[in-house]
């Protein structure tokens, strides 16, 4: 299995905790993404050479619903013509609610999308705007709505807990927690086939991260369990950290990621492994889009020790099936497997050891057992 992903570096506007490879667009827009386009077709006839058909297309960024209309059209056109799509069973295409009117999501669906993932965050004024989102809460239903009535019928929502509005106090805390709960109400109320949750972080650079504002990790956890038992009660399967779905619903171009397989990534910051290398193009989209062909900022090649470690970590992100040890893992690893087990942290099914759920949300102190 292998999946493509497509990387565009543009949204309506910068959120305040945002630091992917992603900037506003700006006036002269349509010069820019004819550019950007152009830089997108060569490195994909460059990178034809090598990489055929894929099982899976993933287009994300920034904000591809930015685009205008005959960009997403000529951006499906490059890709159909360079690659093989016809056994891609999934089609995703990543939107914010402010860019996603019908008229685009029609176009979308006739290009051959049949997934949508949309950036919620949030169904609260308050915490959208702390969050620097652009769209009012009422804006992710109508754009809910208009997906369906364009022909999605798979459609995922993304929401952030964890923004510190409100202040320190106890009364405020509860008051978070209440704010959360609604969320996951009303992205139920709407019936997704998947939901993401994830907690918000603060990275260093962006405006949140000079703001200073935090709340507690023991907060954080409260909300994270809210999310499981919601969830849960609501139908969706728990399979993987920060993601759940209504069953058979799961993100297939995720899963293949987190199962450590080949991938394909075009555009500027985009990735790619192919079982043994990686590489990653410049982060920096005006080099990129000069010289698109020869864009790779950073190559590696892995040791088996590297992939064994890899395996691993992503393996168990996935709750249900966890992770198959070989040999190479059992020999690097089995002393720590013994260790983490004897502590509750992860457990055995079969042939797999897979986490235990008192271990998910401090999850990263596991993983940082295997690298």
């Amino acid at each position: 299995m292998a999946g493509l992903y497509v990387h565009i570096p543009f949204c309506r506007a910068k959120c305040r905790y945002c630091d992917f490879a992603s900037a506003a667009a700006g006036r002269d827009f349509a010069e820019t993404e004819s550019r950007y386009l152009d830089a997108l077709a060569a490195e994909a006839v460059a990178r034809s050479v090598g990489w055929k058909e894929f099982d899976t297309v993933y287009i994300g960024g920034g904000t591809p619903g930015v685009l205008s209309a005959a960009a997403l059209e000529r951006l499906f056109v490059l890709l159909k013509s360079n690659f093989d799509l016809s056994a891609a069973s999934e089609i995703t295409v990543e939107c914010n609610p402010e860019s996603a009117d019908f008229a685009k999501l029609d176009v979308l669906t006739r290009l051959g999308a049949n997934r949508l993932s949309m950036g919620a965050q949030s169904f609260d004024e308050e915490t959208l705007k702390y969050l620097g989102r652009v769209h009012p809460a009422m804006s992710v239903r109508e754009s809910f709505a208009a997906a369906r009535e364009a022909g999605f019928d798979n459609i995922g929502l993304d929401l952030i807990f964890g923004a510190p509005v409100g202040g320190p106090e106890t009364s405020a805390m509860e008051s978070r927690l209440e704010k959360w709960r609604c969320d996951l109400d009303n992205a139920v109320a709407l019936k997704p086939e998947h939901i993401s949750v994830y907690a918000l972080s603060i990275e260093d650079g962006t405006p949140l991260a000079a703001s200073g504002d935090i709340i507690s990790e023991d907060e954080q956890a409260d909300m994270y369990a809210l999310a499981r038992e919601h969830l849960s009660s609501a139908g969706y399967v728990h399979y993987e950290l920060s993601n759940f779905a209504r069953p058979g619903r799961e993100s297939r171009h995720n899963l293949n990621y987190w199962r450590l397989g080949s991938y394909l990534g075009l555009g500027a910051a985009a990735a790619s492994f192919d079982g043994r290398s990686r590489f990653k193009n410049t982060s920096d989209t005006a080099v990129y889009t000069d010289n698109p062909a020869d864009s790779a900022a950073e190559r590696e090649t892995l040791t088996g020790g590297q992939i064994a470690s890899e395996k691993i970590f992503l393996g168990l992100r996935l709750l249900n099936e966890g992770v198959t040890f070989g040999a190479e893992e059992s020999r690097l690893y089995a002393d720590v497997l013994s260790r983490l087990e004897a502590d509750g942290s992860v457990e055995r099914r079969g042939a797999a050891f897979r986490l235990r759920p008192s271990a998910y949300f401090t999850s990263n102190a596991v993983m940082r057992e295997f690298v």
